[in-house]
């Protein structure tokens, strides 16, 4: 009796309740780096949310952990190979495979995040090999070389894009001379469109889909600047470089998109811009907004929350109004944090290893809790993931699970 009395009593501190939605892809369900998650802790006490598991031997790597149908998955470089391990959200592992080979160049490691979409685990390789996969058991189900197959050439840090699903098409920017970005069929692998007369060559950001002007369209940065692809045939919407190509223009962050207003940041000191995307006579215009600053964003992104866009602008974590540039305020104490958003909280994981819980508005901010990771140091540069009540942060080989839910 005794044993189960105490069994009872541990119950809610071992079964985190599922809250909002799966974590399918990098940034989230809909890849702005907000969750739906609610339910979750209002601050953190004094050394921060329990650490309910620890996660070993993915492998090295700098991809974020994708959390979908009670499983984790994570990629992660094997010596030269790219792999993928699955576990629950125990800790326990259930299953690894390998699927193509790893890159092995300037800061060797995964850099893909696999996406999930209908009981499939799509993970693209940094040397561009792109492997669809079961996720119940990691079981292959098709593979393609893009760059051998579209004729394109690997970039110096490695294909970093993760693949994006709409509809059945799965969107990826090899880069070959007549394919600059592609669209597979999510289910074969078969070429469903090709698209050129883009500006090259490809950056290291991953597209986003957004719905403006009656067209859904693919947004993303390649190596020159911002463009836009009908989502259905490929076809070039429009496409915009001013305020990019600065020193160390290697385009790297997720565009944001929010009220027909598309903004860009390349990354270190590749500059940035916003614009108005018009329709005039039937096309797309884009019309410069505004610049970016010059200030090293690095990799953390943004996350925009009514009208203005919060994280790192290269001179502290920062509110911007996204409609003119104006910076709010900015908070140097903050180091090149990666930035999401989840239930009226701003969760900020900074390139050394520390989270910080943050309340912020457009009129200022309060951080309400911090904790530094087990394995903290530098290139801490994987977005972190909450679902199901957990939050969860990689660095290198390892993913810390933290419980930051909400108890009564």
């Amino acid at each position: 009796m005794k044993r189960f009395l105490i069994g009872l009593i541990l119950l809610p501190l071992l079964v985190a309740p599922a809250r909002g939605d799966d974590w399918p892809q990098l940034r989230g369900p809909n890849r702005d780096g907000t969750s739906t998650e609610t339910g979750l802790l209002r601050s953190w006490p004094e050394g921060g949310p329990r650490l309910a598991a620890t996660l070993e031997g993915v492998g090295e790597g700098f991809s974020s952990p994708t959390v979908a149908g009670g499983k984790v998955f994570v990629a992660g470089r094997v010596k030269d190979d790219t792999q993928v391990v699955c576990f629950n959200p125990a800790g326990q592992r259930l299953w690894q495979v390998v699927c193509g080979p790893a890159f092995t160049g300037m800061w060797p490691g995964s850099r893909s995040t696999p996406t999930f979409d209908d009981g499939m685990l799509y993970v693209l390789t940094g040397k561009g090999r792109l492997a669809a996969l079961a996720a119940a058991d990691g079981r292959a189900l098709w593979s393609i070389d893009l760059m051998k197959w579209f004729r394109a050439k690997v970039p110096m840090y490695g294909v970093a894009e993760s693949v994006l699903v709409v509809g059945d098409r799965l969107v990826c920017l090899p880069g070959g001379p007549e394919a600059f970005a592609v669209a597979l069929h999510k289910k074969t692998g078969r070429t469903l469109w090709t698209a050129n007369g883009i500006k090259g060559p490809i950056g290291y950001a991953s597209a986003i889909v957004a719905e403006h002007g009656g067209v859904r369209q693919i947004i993303t940065l390649t190596g020159k600047g911002l463009v836009g692809l009908a989502a259905h045939d490929g076809t070039l919407l429009w496409q915009h470089t001013e305020g990019f190509g600065g020193f160390m223009a290697e385009n790297l962050l997720t565009p944001i998109f929010a009220g027909g207003i598309v903004f860009g940041d390349s990354g270190h000191y590749g500059g940035g811009a916003a614009v108005r995307l018009e329709v005039r006579n039937g096309r797309f215009v884009p019309t410069l907004a505004w610049k970016k600053s010059s200030g090293s964003t690095h990799l953390g992104g943004y996350v925009e929350r009514g009208g203005y866009l919060y994280g790192d602008t290269g001179r502290g974590w920062s509110c911007v109004e996204l409609a003119t540039g104006t910076v709010r305020y900015k908070v140097r104490t903050i180091r090149r944090p990666a930035t999401l958003w989840a239930d009226g909280r701003f969760y900020c994981l900074a390139e050394k290893g520390t989270i910080y819980l943050v309340e912020a508005d457009p009129t200022a901010h309060r951080v309400v809790g911090q904790v530094t990771i087990p394995n903290a140091g530098s290139q801490t540069w994987a977005y972190p993931a909450i679902s199901g009540g957990r939050l969860y942060i990689r660095r290198r080989d390892k993913v810390h699970v933290y419980d930051i839910a909400a108890r009564q």
